[in-house]
């Protein structure tokens, strides 16, 4: 627990710590996801059992400077971004990268109390570089500027046996909702249980859309 504490405290900011109300005694770990991404995490036993949200600690560690190939950063983006969306619903769940650490920035607060705490410029900047279709860029401003929930960009999405069956140009996964770039795409998420859209179809829709994931949202908290 000591050192687990050594290791993160220069990660996430004494307030993050201190807002948690760490206890005497919690269970800790580390999951090395990939080369480029950490997930730190901790547990009051007593909070959990108490079904009490707040008993969880999550922080999120992304490299955004590794040098090579840019597709394992890539990957490692993405899969920043699916454990944001995962993680989006518990109270204390916090995300960084090496360039804000370096910059002495706050962690991002995943799940914002305030309407002040949002997920920063940083990451839907960043969605936008992996986005295809250009027709969805003032769509995914509004959609940041209105506090969506972050979708994912080149979402793929598996049949049963694990095989890759169609790539969405964004997706919510927990939601179910796809924006896809073709009909036969969209059928195919249908036919698995999604919420499909065309590109049109997601621009035309935008309200409807934004008050399913909202709905979805209140669900699963």
């Amino acid at each position: 627990q000591a050192q687990w504490l050594d290791q993160v405290q220069p990660l996430l900011d004494d307030l993050a710590l201190d807002y948690w109300n760490p206890p005497p005694q919690f269970i800790s770990g580390e999951v090395q996801v990939s080369d480029w991404l950490t997930v730190w995490s901790a547990a009051d036993i007593a909070r959990h059992s108490q079904r009490d949200a707040s008993g969880s600690l999550v922080l999120i560690q992304l490299n955004d400077t590794p040098s090579g190939s840019p597709a394992p950063l890539k990957a490692s983006w993405n899969e920043a971004l699916r454990l944001l969306n995962l993680y989006q619903f518990l109270p204390h769940v916090y995300a960084t990268t090496t360039t804000a650490i370096q910059q002495r920035q706050l962690p991002l607060l995943a799940n914002p109390t305030t309407d002040e705490a949002t997920v920063t410029d940083e990451h839907w900047t960043h969605l936008r570089t992996l986005v295809l279709e250009e027709t969805l860029l003032p769509a995914i401003r509004s959609m940041e500027q209105e506090h969506w929930p972050l979708p994912e960009a080149g979402y793929e999405l598996s049949d049963d046996r694990g095989k890759v069956i169609v790539e969405a140009e964004l997706a919510w996964p927990q939601a179910r909702v796809a924006v896809l770039l073709t009909e036969d795409d969209q059928d195919t998420c249908v036919q698995a249980g999604w919420h499909a859209f065309t590109v049109p179809d997601f621009l035309a829709a935008m309200g409807t859309i934004k008050e399913r994931l909202q709905n979805d949202r209140l669900q699963g908290a």
